[in-house]
C-alpha cells in the first residue's frame, strides 16, 4: 500500500497538527446523541486529512460499511440532493445505529442544489449523518456553511511534518541513520505542510539512492500541483514574461492557489532572512474568492515589482 494510506491515522490521537481543530471535532462527535452535530464540513488544502477525519467520524460513530457511502456530486449535484431526499429516511440496515452520507468536492454543488439541501440539514432524522469535504469554502454560501459544524484544516507546521518524517524513515528503516537533512529540506518545502503530499512524494522517490531523490521530489512536486511553478518563479523574481506565461496556463481556483503560494513562501521565510518570501507573504495577503484571476496576477505582479 502506498505510504499515505499505511500511515493513515486510525486514532483521533494519531492526528497530526491542527490541534484544537481536530479535539473541537472529537468533542462535538463524542457527545450525547442528542446534542451532536449531524452535519460536519471539512475544508482545507488536498493531503490535510479531510477524508481521514471523515473516517473518524464513521468509526466514532461505529457506522459500518453497508450504511456509508462516499458521493461526488455530478451535474451540479442536482440529482444527488434529490437521491438524498428520496433516501434520507430509511433506516439503517442491519444492526448499525446511523446512515452516514460523505460528499466529496462540495464546493460543486450549484447554488440550487445548496438551497434544495438547506432543509434537510437544518432538521436531518436521528440516524442520518452528513460530512461534507471541500477544497473551495468560499463558494459555499452562507446559509449552507450555518448548519454545518465547520472543520476547517490549515498547513502543517513544519516542525509536525519533521516529526512525522523521522518516524516514518525510523519504522521503514530501522537501523538506518537520521533523515538525510539536505533531502528533508527539500521535501517539506515541497510538500508545503500537507502530510498526504509529503507521503506520497517520498513514497515515489524511496527506492532511489539519495543523490536522485532531491531531484525527483521537485519535480514530482511540480507535477503534482501546477501553482508549484509559480511559486518558485515568484520567490527567484524571474521575469514577468515568464510569470505571465505561467498565470496563463494555471487551471485552479486562484483562492486554491493563493494558499499554495502562502505555504510555499511561509516556508522558504522560515527557513532563512528570505526578503522575496516575505513580499510575496504581502502581496498575497488579500483572499481571492471575489477578485479571482485578475486579483491573482495582479499579486504576483506586485511580488516582483
Amino acid at each position: 500500500m502506498p505510504l499515505q494510506h499505511d500511515y493513515r491515522p486510525t486514532k483521533w490521537e494519531d492526528v497530526r497538527g491542527n490541534k484544537t481543530t481536530v479535539s473541537a471535532l472529537r468533542t462535538a462527535i463524542e457527545r450525547e446523541a442528542k446534542y451532536r452535530p449531524h452535519v460536519f464540513l471539512i475544508t482545507g488544502e488536498a493531503g490535510l486529512g479531510k477524508t481521514t477525519l471523515a473516517r473518524l467520524i464513521r468509526d466514532t460513530l461505529k457506522c459500518d460499511e453497508m450504511n456509508y457511502r462516499i458521493i461526488e456530486p455530478g451535474a451540479g449535484g442536482v440529482e444527488m440532493v434529490r437521491e438524498l431526499k428520496r433516501t434520507v429516511r430509511l433506516k439503517p440496515m442491519g444492526k448499525c445505529p446511523v446512515r452516514i452520507w460523505h460528499i466529496e468536492e462540495c464546493h460543486r454543488l450549484t447554488s440550487g442544489a445548496q438551497e434544495d439541501l438547506l432543509t434537510l440539514l437544518e432538521e436531518p432524522p436521528d440516524h442520518a449523518y452528513f460530512t461534507f469535504a471541500t477544497t473551495e469554502l468560499g463558494k459555499l454560501k452562507t446559509a449552507f456553511l450555518r448548519r454545518c459544524h465547520v472543520c476547517e484544516l490549515k498547513p502543517l507546521l513544519d516542525k509536525e511534518q519533521s516529526d512525522l518524517l523521522s518516524k516514518i524513515w525510523n519504522e521503514l528503516f530501522e537501523n538506518a541513520d537520521e533523515f538525510p537533512e539536505g533531502l528533508e529540506d527539500v521535501l517539506l518545502l515541497n510538500s508545503m505542510g500537507s502530510p498526504g503530499l509529503m507521503l506520497k512524494l517520498l513514497d515515489e522517490v524511496i527506492d532511489l539512492d539519495m543523490d536522485a531523490m532531491a531531484t525527483e521530489i521537485e519535480q514530482k512536486a511540480a507535477e503534482q500541483s501546477e501553482a508549484i511553478y509559480l511559486c518558485r518563479a515568484l520567490i527567484k523574481k524571474d521575469p514577468w514574461k515568464d510569470i505571465a506565461k505561467i498565470i496563463a496556463g494555471l487551471k485552479q481556483e486562484p483562492e486554491s492557489i493563493r494558499r499554495v503560494v502562502l505555504g510555499y513562501a511561509q516556508s522558504v521565510l522560515l527557513k532563512g532572512n528570505n526578503a522575496q518570501a516575505a513580499m510575496v507573504l504581502m502581496s498575497f495577503r488579500a483572499p481571492l474568492y471575489d477578485i479571482g484571476k485578475p486579483g491573482l496576477t495582479l499579486a504576483c505582479y506586485e511580488s516582483i515589482a
